[in-house]
C-alpha cells in the first residue's frame, strides 16, 4: 500500500511542475496590457452634419449613389412562412433575370401580379413569394416524385 501511494505522490508533484511551468510561460509570453487615457484626455469628436455628407463627393456620395439604385422588393425584415395553400399551386417559373413571370393556378403572373387576393412580391428560379397584406408566404415548385 506504501509503494502505490509513493507512486501517487510522484506523479501528482510531477503534474504540479508541469502546471507551474506552464503557468509561468503564459505569464512571461502575455503581452503588456494597453494603457487607456483617463476620460478627460480622450478628444470626442462627432460625426459631420447631413449636409456636409450629401455635400461630400467621397464615400457618402458613392453609397447614396448605389443606394438610390437599389429596390428593395419585400421587406428583409418581414417573415416568410412556407405554407401550402390548397387553393394556391405554382405550376412553373419562366425564368428571365429582366422579366420573370410564375404560372400560378395556369395563370401568368409578374411581381405585382394578384391571384386569389395574393399579390406576387418576388419571383426566383424555383419558388414565388407572395404577400396576402397581412403575411408573406413563398409556393414551391413541387418535384414529381
Amino acid at each position: 500500500m506504501q509503494k502505490k501511494e509513493n507512486i501517487q505522490i510522484a506523479i501528482t508533484a510531477v503534474l504540479m511542475v508541469i502546471l507551474m511551468g506552464l503557468i509561468i510561460f503564459r505569464l512571461q509570453s502575455k503581452k503588456p496590457m494597453p494603457v487607456y487615457p483617463s476620460s478627460s484626455q480622450v478628444a470626442v469628436t462627432t460625426p459631420p452634419p447631413v449636409a456636409d455628407m450629401q455635400n461630400n463627393s467621397g464615400l457618402y456620395a458613392k453609397q447614396d449613389a448605389e443606394a438610390k439604385k437599389m429596390t428593395i422588393k419585400r421587406d428583409p425584415l418581414s417573415k416568410i412562412t412556407t405554407e401550402s395553400s390548397s387553393a394556391l399551386f405554382l405550376n412553373g417559373v419562366a425564368w428571365d433575370d429582366a422579366n420573370p413571370q410564375a404560372i400560378i393556378n395556369n395563370e401568368i403572373l409578374e411581381v405585382g401580379g394578384s391571384v386569389n387576393g395574393n399579390t406576387v412580391v418576388e419571383i426566383k428560379e424555383d419558388r414565388v413569394i407572395l404577400s396576402n397584406g397581412k403575411n408573406t408566404f413563398e409556393l414551391k415548385i413541387e418535384k414529381e416524385k
